[in-house]
């Protein structure tokens, strides 16, 4: 049983371990030459991304323009900035365009089921991607491509274990609210904490909203709250776990403290190599965006797709973080 801290003094030894505007933009391969080969027969995909203004989704949204190029396909791209009312404007918006699919990575869970029914009457199959959508629109989709978010929310508890042990006081810093991505992780995340360490206690959990800054000031306000009696924060993406390192840094807690992130950034390997976050777990946005388009090909052409398809999430510490490189 190990005692919770309370000095900063303390030190502590762990076995090492292993998402623009308002505006589309439209590209079949280059956004340029993209619109003028809008009709003759080519197969036509409007992708609603929740918000291309974080470096997850950037990356994603290129990885979809890559592959549509590849496939030779006209991808039209929309981004919510976060906003679901904006997202429902967007997919009525992209209907009235007819493509032959829609990918969407929901900003809201729930709140875009009502524009999947929309689609499902104008005749224009959807493929949800990246962030899932509630259960009562699941029938409206013809399946789902990315992460299993639950699944990664279990491997970072595991990552937490490694890294405090089976006992001790943590927090979590989350995602935006109401995204599966937030709901899942955390899901999945506590659920595996009561099997695997019921002795460590979550004493407050606060959204980052998927920014570093944000983040950074969840952080320092539990570490002002808590004090010398924090163990360790989980951050729900490696972009907020930066933002956490820094005002653990901050208040000298660097090593006491630990940090636990998910996604696999350039900024989640950066903290890993210099020990300022413990580990991650790598989510390819590459991975994810070139799934969500070889789905919508399919349907496009009438094949079934599988309900789910999922990425692999890989654990990242410093024992093996060189033999992997960022994607994001």
């Amino acid at each position: 049983m190990k005692s919770s801290r309370r000095r900063p003094s303390r030190l502590r030894t762990a076995a090492p371990i292993a998402l623009v505007a308002a505006l589309s933009l439209t590209v079949a391969g280059c956004a340029s030459s993209s619109s003028s080969s809008g009709s003759g027969g080519k197969t036509k995909i409007a992708a609603l991304i929740s918000g291309t203004n974080v470096p997850y989704l950037a990356t994603y949204a290129d990885a979809m323009k890559t592959e549509a190029k590849k496939e030779g396909v006209q991808l039209t791209v929309y981004s919510a900035d976060f906003d679901a009312s904006k997202q429902a404007q967007q997919f009525s918006q992209a209907i009235s365009a007819k493509p032959s699919v829609i990918v969407v990575a929901a900003v809201d869970a729930t709140s875009v089921v009502p524009s999947l029914l929309k689609a499902k009457q104008a005749n224009i199959p959807v493929v949800a991607s990246n962030t899932g959508v509630e259960a009562s629109g699941q029938k409206y989709t013809a399946g789902f491509t990315g992460p299993n978010d639950t699944l990664e929310g279990a491997e970072a508890a595991k990552l937490m274990v490694d890294a405090i042990g089976t006992t001790g006081k943590i927090a979590i810093v989350e995602g935006a609210l109401g995204t599966t991505a937030q709901i899942n992780r955390t899901k999945g995340f506590t659920d595996q904490l009561k099997k695997s360490a019921p002795g460590i206690q979550v004493l407050d959990k606060q959204t980052g909203a998927w920014d570093k800054d944000k983040s950074r000031t969840a952080a320092a306000n539990f570490l002002t709250r808590f004090g010398g009696n924090l163990d360790a924060i989980f951050a729900e993406d490696d972009t907020m776990a930066s933002g956490v390192a820094q005002a653990v840094s901050d208040a000298g807690e660097q090593g006491q403290v630990k940090v636990v992130g998910l996604g696999g950034s350039q900024q989640g390997f950066d903290g890993v190599k210099d020990k300022s976050i413990f580990g991650t777990i790598i989510q390819s946005p590459v991975q994810d965006g070139k799934l969500a388009v070889q789905a919508a090909v399919k349907v496009a052409k009438g094949d079934k797709i599988p309900a789910q398809q999922y990425l692999k999430p890989i654990t990242v510490t410093s024992d093996n973080v060189s033999k992997y490189q960022p994607e994001w």
